[in-house]
């Protein structure tokens, strides 16, 4: 018999849940480890930006509540330079 240890997030999912609302409840959850930016959360999960931005337009109008955008890791409102690309030149 094979056993299936379900993450800790999944507990707090009602049982009678609709099984198409389940990816929103696992977007919340990826967006809550990647400090709410879309931008990692949709590579964490393979889904482009877009489409990570679209579901969560979804949820809005369903009336969950959304985390903010958030830019990068938190830094205190401090963004990091870039690093320029080195120049290449050819002969």
């Amino acid at each position: 018999m094979v056993t299936l240890d379900l993450p800790e997030w999944v507990e707090h999912i009602p049982a009678d849940t609709p099984i198409h609302l389940l990816d929103y409840y696992y977007l919340l959850h990826v967006l809550r480890v990647h400090d709410g930016n879309r931008s990692r959360a949709a590579r964490a999960v393979h889904l482009s930006l877009r489409t990570i931005r679209n579901k969560l337009h979804e949820l809005k109008a369903l009336g969950f509540e959304v985390p903010e955008a958030r830019r990068g890791i938190s830094t205190g409102g401090e963004r990091k330079p870039r690093a320029r690309p080195a120049l290449i030149v050819r002969r």
